[in-house]
């Protein structure tokens, strides 16, 4: 998980930093553990709640980028970039939470069809 106030990143030179992970070379990413998954009422949307890393700090309104663990090939997207809808302040800030629309994009549909409570994002 980045945060996209802190960090800028190049969306070029992507980097293989592991089996078939990658991500921006100089990025500085913070594991996250998705801790649940809810239904909303639309059948579309559905809310994760990942947990936040002790040094992470947000404001009202801010997004992060949330790269998945492993990508169909190179040419396919690793990465989504999510509004949180957790406020920042105790107690509703001890999770980052997202809400997920369904698409086709890569990533969104790893996180609806493959991501599991306890899978690491980052």
């Amino acid at each position: 998980m980045r945060n996209n106030r802190d960090i800028t990143t190049k969306r070029t030179n992507l980097t293989r930093n592991s089996k078939r992970t990658f991500w921006p070379e100089g990025t500085h990413l913070l594991p996250s553990t998705i801790i649940s998954r809810s239904p909303t009422s639309s059948a579309a949307v559905t809310i994760f709640s990942l947990q936040k890393p002790a040094e992470f700090s947000y404001q009202p309104g801010q997004a992060i980028d949330v790269y998945i663990p492993e990508r169909k090939d190179s040419v396919h997207p690793s990465k989504a970039t999510f509004s949180l809808i957790s406020a920042p302040i105790p107690p509703y800030d001890s999770n980052l939470d997202i809400a997920v629309k369904s698409t086709q994009y890569y990533p969104i549909r790893w996180l609806l069809e493959k991501a599991t409570i306890g899978k690491t994002v980052y």
